[in-house]
């Protein structure tokens, strides 16, 4: 297996942390952009750059030598665990960041891009539960899902090599148990942020083209 270069963005998040320590377990080279050096711990395999994601500026220093980028991002409410919490991000942060590095990628010829997204968005809200639907509809997770419907249109319009990985509802479990595609999202339907992190790590070394697809993936 050959090892990569690989731009993280969102590297100091939940699962941006795990999808970082799973690439280095592989010999990955691990390039993050993060806004305090000090959130991160340092390893010989990580190259850490201070700097704002939404800075075009910023990501056209890291972007080019990398084999692939992979995008941990998304619009930020001021308490993550309670949907109806107040946004402290733009409302299009995740799909303005996501064009600007599509446009940097298609520049220096770096195709392959993975980006977290999640279940029920665009046309997986199929899938949802009424449950689910309505807590979605009723709380600003639904700003959150509009913002991550625009990134996703972007990355289906781009020339690029890009696969969007549609987790179910996340938990912090360590356990890695049997995951895989899944075709429904109600209460019960769990991954934990480790196992979304080890897909995406696995992803990056796919030898075939991922031609655009969506992955909803959950506990199977």
């Amino acid at each position: 297996m050959k090892n990569r270069n690989l731009l993280i963005l969102g590297g100091s998040g939940a699962i941006g942390r795990k999808v970082t320590e799973y690439a280095v377990q592989r010999g990955h080279q691990v390039t993050l952009v993060v806004r305090n050096k000090n959130n991160v711990e340092p390893h010989e395999s990580v190259k850490v750059i201070e700097g704002d994601v939404s800075d075009y500026g910023v990501l056209a220093q890291v972007i080019p030598g990398q084999d692939a980028v992979i995008s941990c991002l998304g619009i930020k409410r001021k308490n993550g665990k309670n949907p109806w919490s107040s946004l402290v991000s733009p409302r299009n942060f995740t799909e303005q960041v996501t064009r600007n590095v599509l446009k940097l990628m298609e520049k220096y010829q770096i195709t392959r891009f993975i980006a977290v997204s999640s279940a029920g968005v665009g046309d997986s809200q199929k899938a949802m539960s009424f449950a689910m639907n309505s807590l979605v509809q009723l709380s600003n997770v639904k700003l959150s899902f509009a913002d991550l419907d625009k990134m996703e249109q972007a990355m289906r319009a781009s020339t690029l090599d890009t696969l969007v990985v549609r987790p179910v509802a996340l938990t912090d479990a360590e356990q890695l148990p049997s995951i895989g595609i899944v075709d429904k999202l109600d209460m019960s339907t769990t991954i934990s942020r480790a196992s979304v992190a080890l897909w995406i790590v696995d992803a990056v070394t796919r030898p075939e083209r991922f031609t655009h697809p969506t992955e909803m993936i959950g506990n199977i």
